[in-house]
């Protein structure tokens, strides 16, 4: 019933969208959408104007700068004339007067803004009568700065119809700018709607800045926007700053879809970003320089620098996927990189040789960003659908995260969902290995299919140094996972972590970092997984990492709870309370453990001559002494002068090594101490027999 809902929902939506397309293009067909009626009202007026000397020319190709930095030019307006009809023309960067038979009927300066003198493009019309019909019109223009200034076009006709006219000219590359916009603001959304941002597949908000703030730009530079609205010098701050922006973002997106992700190709390209933002502001407030002059260099400098960084970024990341049989992603981007280079050729080659179809720049670089950027979403969409595989894989995490809530006990959480995922991913064993607090690592909890037998993770000890360290490098470098699908790689790359492997049996291994606010708490593995699902595994493990890693804060924020009455609060070592209950719940006795106990002298002496705290820190050294060795919970205080700890280790020999260490620490810090251990190789029939041997050695030692 289900399924066959889903099916009618999409055939209604789908029957819902080809509705929709039909009756868009109706009625861009059958109404006045592309009437061009209006040509027949708008009139060319640029040619034949007259100069002082007599000569004729187009208005537009006349340059200030050609004659004397003002041009002065005059033509006689047709003999019929309506009143709806206006001299209109595009200026850009000039101030500008109309004389009627030497009667002045328009002015236009330009005004001091945030730019400098510059205004950038700007429309005009001079509205003109029947009346008029045969008279003299005159114009004068000179450049709001030396060299600069000139008018681009100029018509007889309607304002409205000049409008339509100037509209339709510029709709394909504003039309294409607004869907760069479109499409960098969906990708914003995106981002928004996604929880886990860590897990993107590259940094899709640098990618979506770039796309609104281009996009913007180039809307800006098609002019339409001033022709619209006005607001002259609005629109001309938007377009000298707003590009000035991106060359950070751009080179943020490079870095994010490598697999090597350096920093300081973040850190040079937001330098270069302000550096260069800041240098023209600066110039123009503080040395009056106008950004006429100065835009160009700064975005050709911004424009150069970025793509050598972009350049290094990438040959790095070859090199490095290259080094380490990587495939990179960079090369799925590389069709649309190729294109927008294309296409930003292409515009650059029509500036230098001055061929220009409209008043604005990057007519083909539009395409190619719109290619480009939508290339990128789209791989984006495909990981953030998924495919069924995903969907699947999805599922099971849900049901996996079911477990999380099974119980009012993180531990019974945690050992329910290993239980789940071990059988249905039909594991050889998994393990968790948590960190003790001592620079050591020690598997905590261990399942393995029914039938099986214990291999005795808890007995295993990794130390952060030389093993951890380098499997936090390993998951830093592959997506927060590790692989092994054969244990004979890791021979001469990684011999620690090979003679572990042999030393248990471990043929394959699949594992991954339990973390919280960037520190390793722990560590997730598979053992002996299919080879079919390892990769599965992989994603899983990076995908169930995060609330394993809840359950342990959730099963630790318990103990601190739980602590409070099984709690020295002097030193932060458990009483005799929480020994007891220790050792009749809690210690494996038929596992090899360490007991060791000391006995502070001098204690009464010192309360008595010196106070009682400094009684109390002699007390907190010994405790911290045993706690340095041991670890945090593993340290009891018995009364008020004796101590006692367990250690773990799967040797006798390192057992002593860690008494000897407590002793020479408690000598470093003036502390006399009886000192009593035992090392139980094989376990032991009972706790207080144990205690007895420690406390007959404390008698022999004093």
């Amino acid at each position: 019933m289900k399924k066959r809902k889903a099916e009618a929902g999409w055939v209604y939506t789908i029957l819902l969208l080809f509705s929709v397309i039909v009756l868009l293009l109706v009625i861009l067909f059958s109404t006045d959408a592309f009437d061009s009626g209006y040509k027949n009202h708008v009139r060319t007026f640029g040619g034949g104007w007259i100069l002082p000397n007599g000569e004729a020319a187009n208005i537009s190709d006349l340059h200030p700068r050609d004659h004397g930095g003002i041009v002065d030019v005059k033509r006689k307006l047709p003999g019929v004339l309506t009143d709806a009809d206006c001299l209109c023309f595009e200026s850009r960067n000039a101030n500008i007067t109309v004389y009627l038979d030497d009667r002045e009927i328009y002015s236009f300066t330009s005004n001091e803004n945030l730019t400098g003198l510059g205004y950038g493009n700007a429309f005009h019309q001079v509205q003109l009568g029947r009346e008029d019909g045969g008279h003299m019109i005159r114009v004068t223009f000179w450049g709001v700065r030396r060299g600069f200034g000139r008018i681009l076009s100029a018509y007889l006709a309607p304002a409205t119809d000049y409008y339509q006219m100037n509209v339709l000219s510029r709709v394909l590359p504003a039309v294409i700018s607004l869907s760069i916009i479109a499409i960098g603001l969906t990708m914003l959304i995106i981002f928004l709607q996604i929880p886990d941002k860590e897990n993107m597949p590259f940094n899709i908000l640098s990618l979506s800045m770039v796309a609104v703030v281009i996009g913007s730009w180039l809307l800006v530079d098609t002019n339409l926007m001033t022709l619209l609205i006005g607001r002259v010098y609005f629109w001309r701050a938007l377009n000298r700053l707003l590009v000035l922006l991106v060359g950070y973002p751009c080179v943020s997106f490079v870095n994010s879809i490598t697999e090597q992700k350096r920093d300081i190709y973040l850190h040079l390209a937001f330098l270069e970003n302000v550096l260069i933002f800041c240098t023209i502001l600066g110039l123009r407030f503080f040395a009056g320089v106008d950004m006429m002059i100065t835009f160009s260099y700064g975005v050709g400098v911004m424009i150069s620098l970025s793509l050598i960084l972009t350049l290094v970024c990438i040959i790095d990341n070859e090199l490095y996927c290259r080094s380490n049989g990587i495939v990179s992603r960079v090369r799925s981007f590389y069709p649309g990189m190729i294109a927008l280079i294309i296409c930003a050729t292409l515009d650059v080659a029509l500036f230098l040789i001055r061929v220009m179809w409209t008043d604005s720049y990057g007519i083909f670089s539009r395409f190619g960003l719109a290619l480009f950027v939508l290339m990128s979403l789209v791989q984006f969409l495909r990981w953030w659908t998924r495919d069924r595989k995903t969907i699947a894989r999805d599922r099971f995490i849900n049901r996996a995260l079911q477990y999380t809530v099974s119980s009012n006990s993180s531990e019974e959480s945690i050992r329910s969902m290993l239980d789940f995922m071990g059988k249905e991913l039909h594991a050889g064993r998994i393990g968790i290995f948590e960190e003790q607090g001592n620079g050591k690592y020690r598997g905590t909890y261990e399942w393995f299919p029914e039938g099986g037998c214990s291999a005795g993770l808890d007995l295993i000890y990794l130390p952060y140094e030389g093993m951890v360290e380098d499997l936090r490098k390993t998951f830093d470098a592959n997506n927060h996972n590790l692989i092994i699908n054969d244990p004979e790689d890791y021979r001469l790359i990684h011999p620690s972590l090979y003679n572990l492997l042999m030393a248990n049996h471990i043929k394959s291994i699949v594992a991954g970092p339990l973390e919280s606010k960037g520190r390793l708490l722990g560590v997730l593995t598979f053992l002996d997984v299919p080879a079919e699902v390892r990769e599965e595994t992989a994603e899983i493990i990076t995908l169930i990492s995060y609330f394993l890693t809840q359950l342990i804060n959730q099963r630790e924020e318990q103990k601190r709870l739980r602590r409070y009455s099984y709690m020295d609060s002097l030193t932060g070592a458990q009483n005799r309370r929480a020994f007891n209950e220790y050792i009749r719940d809690g210690l494996d006795l038929s596992s090899a453990f360490g007991y060791i106990t000391c006995n502070l002298k001098g204690l009464e002496e010192t309360n008595r001559k010196k106070g009682y705290e400094a009684g109390d820190r002699m007390v907190v050294s010994v405790v911290d002494c045993l706690k340095e060795v041991f670890g945090e919970g593993k340290v009891y205080r018995m009364s008020g002068s004796e101590f006692s700890a367990f250690g773990f280790e799967t040797d006798e020999t390192f057992f002593h090594a860690d008494v000897q260490r407590v002793v020479r620490l408690m000598h470093e810090k003036e502390l006399q101490v009886d000192t009593g251990s035992v090392f139980c190789a094989f376990g032991s029939m009972g706790m207080e027999r144990v205690i007895n041997q420690v406390h007959a050695q404390m008698r022999e030692a004093r």
